[in-house]
């Protein structure tokens, strides 16, 4: 009877660990084909983060002109 649990308590130790590598490589799969790139990521955020800051020396460059021709007129 103690063998018999034994030897049950191997199988099942054994579909766990069986399960387990079939989980990882799924897991494995899906990271490969939804993965994100962090360096790529990164790339966009640092593009983003110039081009805001393009945009807002714009604003500065039309605002000075705006007061210039403002003051110019008054």
């Amino acid at each position: 009877m103690a063998a018999g649990i034994g030897l049950d308590v191997s199988n099942a130790e054994s579909d766990i660990s069986a399960e387990q590598a079939l989980v990882d490589r799924a897991d494995q799969a899906r990271e490969s084909v939804s993965g994100v790139s962090v360096d790529e990521e990164m790339i966009s955020l640092i593009t983003q983060q110039q081009a805001y800051q393009a945009a807002a020396r714009l604003v500065n460059v039309a605002d000075s002109m705006m007061q210039e021709m403002l003051g110019m007129l008054g």
